[in-house]
This record gives C-alpha cells, structure tokens and sequence, in this order.
C-alpha cells in the first residue's frame, strides 16, 4: 500500500516540511494542515470570537500571503 522510502528521502521531506512551516509562520501568515483520513486539523494564527474583527484580519493575512506567493514565484 505504501511505497518502501529510505530513511535519507523520509528526512528530506520531513526538514522541507518544517522549513516551508517556519517560512510562512516567519512571515506572519496563518497555516492550516489537515488529515482529512481522520478528520483533523491544525491552524497555526489567531482565532476571534467577533466575526468582523475576524474578517479583517483574515484580508491582511491573504494580502501578505499573496504577497509572499507572488515573491516566490518571481524566483
């Protein structure tokens, strides 16, 4: 069911994984991973209780987020 990996590739893409976590997190966007086998979720950022306080927050977020895509992509 699952392909044999060496132990070298499974470290490869477990540090690419943190490096691309800390990349975004650094850069002050909000990250979401999800197992959607089980049904779980992680949100790394900040959650509000009022709607529209949420909402702006979250336009600043995708602002940078673009921001930071964009500047990617030029490389």
């Amino acid at each position: 069911m699952y392909p044999q990996l060496e132990r070298k590739d499974i470290e490869r893409i477990v540090n690419y994984g943190w490096r691309m976590f800390y990349f975004y997190n650094l850069r002050g966007c909000d990250i979401i991973t999800a197992n959607s086998a089980e049904g779980k979720w992680l949100y790394c950022g900040s959650l509000c209780i009022n709607s529209v306080r949420h909402f702006n927050y979250y336009r600043r977020k995708l602002r940078r987020k673009i921001r930071v895509l964009w500047a990617l992509k030029k490389k």
